[in-house]
């Protein structure tokens, strides 16, 4: 029910059949090698989920990715700085109820919707997405902004997607 820092080199390989790891506050992450299979969500954070670097393979029954804090609707954010990720997942890729911010990084996403959040800001990084409904979903989850949006300002970006939005 506090801040989670996960670092170092090693393998850690979860399985799980709720959330993979889960922190009530900030889950932040500096390195290493993780592989989560979960049922749920396999990284989850009620603030805030910050990775500055690892090697990730997520397959999640829902969201790879999840930062929402339902009784703080401002709350929620997801910074990628960094790291090589893998994620399947039956829901979203990347979910942040606020702030999605992505300035580097290798991601590969495969889900129904592959980032949402209210403000998605991508600064650099390879994207790849494979998607059944949204690509990139900014839809307003949170009352810290007014509108949604999306903002690119570098970065290689692939969507490929089936009906839905782009």
């Amino acid at each position: 029910r506090s801040d989670l820092v996960l670092n170092g080199s090693a393998l850690l390989t979860v399985t799980s059949t709720d959330n993979g790891i889960s922190s009530k506050d900030d889950l932040k992450v500096t390195g290493g090698s993780y592989e989560i299979t979960a049922a749920s969500k396999c990284l989850e954070a009620n603030d805030s989920i910050r990775i500055a670097d690892g090697s990730f393979v997520l397959k999640a029954g829902t969201d790879g990715l999840h930062a929402e804090n339902d009784e703080d609707d401002t709350l929620g954010y997801i910074y990628i700085g960094g790291g090589d990720f893998e994620i399947t997942a039956g829901d979203d890729g990347i979910h942040g109820e606020t702030i999605v911010q992505i300035n580097d990084g290798t991601i590969t996403v495969s889900a129904s919707e592959g980032i949402e959040g209210t403000y998605i800001q991508i600064n650099g990084g390879t994207i790849y997405i494979e998607s059944t409904d949204d690509g990139i979903n900014g839809a307003r989850k949170s009352s810290a902004y007014a509108r949604p949006c999306i903002e690119i300002n570098g970065g290689d970006i692939t969507v490929v997607m089936a009906s839905g939005d782009t």
